[in-house]
């Protein structure tokens, strides 16, 4: 006789019966239970405030200046929309710096950026003023600093929606029939710390808008099956026009929609394939506004290893250390500790097929491909979640493509999805097996408790981190000690905090502060112009003048269009000017003249030096000499009169004879 055993409620069965009352909504109750909707938005939106809200006073940093604060199309505010859409988001960072495009490939992103134009009609213009005015620099820096704050609001409540719709999307399409599951991998989601870059860095917009806006297709696209109505195809093809605007990983979705409709709708191959065809007609759009668009990559594209980070690695070494930063994303995603903003040159070495490291993220890989071709066969949740991961990760791992960087957090935002998603088939399916509900959930809630605590510890601390360029650079140039850029950033953060400090002896520790960060950033980098720029700034801030016009020279050499060499070819040859001005007064012609061919060896082109020289040779009664430089004035000024009239003096002079002065 079989014995009466008491039933068990287990905790599938639990979520079944919970699922169903929600459903058919016979528990008003259960409006408010952690399985509806929105209860869960709400938790969402209030852990995102949380993580996300210290991040309202930072400042600009990073990206910031060259899409928003240095761009006059996004400063135009409305008015610089049509201008934006026709043209690629670095294209005024590449004219300033007198460069051809240096990205593979471009940067068509328009929308993120006419966001930050429309947000700029509202807050009003920003003019520079002149940099002789304090009191005007001021202002207008306590203007942008004010802007930024509001773009920081603006940047995390479009996160919190992007939050929102993901559950969505989550509910509907992904977990249907699991809305613990789905909680779970939007709440892993909104607190994984990598995603800091992304909403603390107000540039990474375009981030938040893409996920966004490929979420609202897919949720579109779904509905659009389910009901057949006309409306919902519409707004399927808008939203993916719209999540291609953002940014090109939307171009997945040609891919990742069939993918989704035969694993999560159950459809056939053959019908989820036909009903992605709508998505051509966009793309194709797409394509042609890009191709229009884009500043084309120049001939010297390639050629600095801070844009083609292999570019001293062997066909073998590249293919090894490709891989191998694949498992440092994926390392990130489970451990997202420490952050940084930098992994350029030198901070990750090259490998080579003889790593163990290399083997086995192969492994791994090949491992996840090979379950997830299984599950999607089976057509289970977590096969969804293994291919967004691996879809979104191949566009940004230097594979087919070089996409100027060995590696970036914000490039991982949308596999974090993938990640989020897998987390949540794990954990969901250990608790459904558990055969204590009330110990499951006891057990469940301690478990995200502490992941929640531990995220929002890295994430509150590192929003700091991202206030302004000073105090990233700082942090981050320690977390990657051996990237040419970090050491390069922190050594130009240190150089110009000391423009603001009053103790002279402070402010020589700050800029040898920089000095030793600049020095090894070219250490590691010997060609790295950005570096030499700000060493000579140092050198000469510090009275090194010999060393300033050394490194001033170095860019001159390589990179004589470069933007920042005016300000330092300037001081550097006003100094030596001022310094043969005043032999010159005291009548000493021969000890300024190697003091005016330094000014000259800093500012080659200046008619003004040249001129002044020639007049001192004159006067020194070398008149072949005051000639030769006067012609050279005119060279560079054809219409410098006085450079004329001392060209005039020194004919008569050959013959001996006396005339005025020019």
């Amino acid at each position: 006789m079989a014995k009466k055993s008491k039933t068990i409620i287990t905790p599938a069965a639990e979520n079944a019966i919970s699922t169903a009352q929600h459903t058919t909504g016979t528990s008003k109750k259960w409006e408010w239970d952690l399985r509806s909707f929105r209860m869960q938005a709400l938790i969402l939106v209030l852990i995102g405030l949380l993580f996300y809200a210290n991040s309202f006073v930072n400042e600009y940093a990073l990206d910031d200046n060259p899409i928003i604060i240095d761009n006059e199309y996004v400063q135009s505010g409305i008015t610089g929309i049509p201008s934006i859409l026709k043209h690629d988001a670095m294209e005024k960072f590449f004219e300033r710096n007198n460069a051809t495009g240096k990205l593979t490939g471009g940067r068509y992103r328009p929308l993120s950026i006419i966001s930050f134009a429309i947000e700029q009609q509202i807050l009003g213009p920003n003019v520079k003023p002149e940099a002789t005015n304090a009191a005007e620099q001021t202002a207008y820096h306590d203007k942008l600093v004010s802007d930024m704050h509001f773009r920081h609001v603006i940047n995390v409540l479009l996160y919190l929606l992007a939050a929102v719709v993901l559950l969505v999307f989550l509910r509907k399409i992904v977990f249907p029939a699991d809305p613990l599951a789905a909680f779970i991998a939007a709440i892993i989601f909104v607190i994984h710390p990598i995603h800091t870059e992304v909403v603390a860095n107000v540039k990474s917009r375009d981030e938040i808008m893409s996920l966004l806006f490929i979420c609202l297709t897919f949720i579109k696209a779904f509905q659009y099956k389910d009901t057949g109505k006309k409306q919902h195809l519409l707004a399927t093809i808008c939203y993916f026009f719209l999540a291609l605007l953002s940014k090109e990983y939307a171009v997945t979705l040609l891919v990742l929609l069939p993918l989704a409709l035969f694993v999560l709708g159950k459809y056939s191959i053959k019908e989820s394939v036909r009903s992605a065809m709508p998505l051509l007609a966009p793309f194709a759009i797409y394509v042609l506004l890009r191709v229009s668009s884009v500043v084309p990559a120049g001939a010297d594209a390639g050629s600095d290893v801070l844009n083609n980070p292999y570019l001293y690695a062997s066909a073998i070494q590249k293919s090894a250390s490709v891989i191998a930063v694949l498992f440092d994303y994926l390392k990130l995603l489970v451990l997202p500790y420490p952050l940084s903003s930098d992994y350029s040159y030198n901070q990750i070495p090259y490998s080579d097929f003889s790593s163990i490291k290399v083997w086995g993220t192969l492994l791994l890989y090949a491992a996840m491909i090979v379950y997830g071709y299984i599950l999607t066969k089976k057509r289970h949740p977590a096969a969804f979640g293994i291919w967004v991961l691996l879809v979104f990760l191949l566009l940004v791992s230097n594979i087919f493509f070089n996409i100027g960087a060995t590696m970036g957090e914000r490039l991982i935002y949308h596999s974090s999805l993938g990640f989020a998603i897998l987390f949540a088939c794990i954990t969901s399916l250990i608790y459904k097996k558990a055969t204590n509900a009330a110990t499951a959930h006891r057990i469940l809630i301690g478990f995200m408790s502490v992941v929640i605590i531990v995220a929002a510890f890295i994430t509150i601390g590192r929003n700091a981190d991202w206030k302004s360029d000073m105090t990233l650079f700082l942090k981050d140039v320690q977390t990657v000690p051996n990237s040419a850029v970090a050491n390069q950033f922190a050594g130009a953060a240190c150089v110009k905090y000391s423009e603001n400090v009053q103790d002279e002896q402070e402010k020589k520790d700050w800029l040898r502060k920089g000095l030793a960060y600049l020095n090894k950033a070219l250490q590691i980098h010997k060609k790295y112009t950005d570096g030499y720029l700000n060493r000579g700034v140092a050198y000469y801030k510090l009275g090194e003048y010999e060393k300033a016009l050394a490194d001033c020279d170095t860019v001159t050499l390589h990179f004589p269009q470069h933007p920042g060499l005016g300000y330092l070819s300037y001081v550097v040859s006003d100094h030596y000017f001022n310094m043969a001005i005043a032999r010159c007064k005291v009548q000493d012609f021969p000890a300024s003249f190697p003091l005016f061919r330094k000014a000259l060896e800093a500012s080659p082109r200046d008619p003004e030096l040249w001129y002044n020289m020639g007049y001192a040779y004159y006067c020194n009664k070398e008149f072949d000499k005051a000639k030769d430089a006067a012609n050279m004035a005119l060279k560079f000024n054809a219409n410098f009169p006085r450079a004329i009239t001392l060209l005039n003096l020194c004919k008569p002079k050959e013959d001996g004879k006396e005339t005025g002065t020019p």
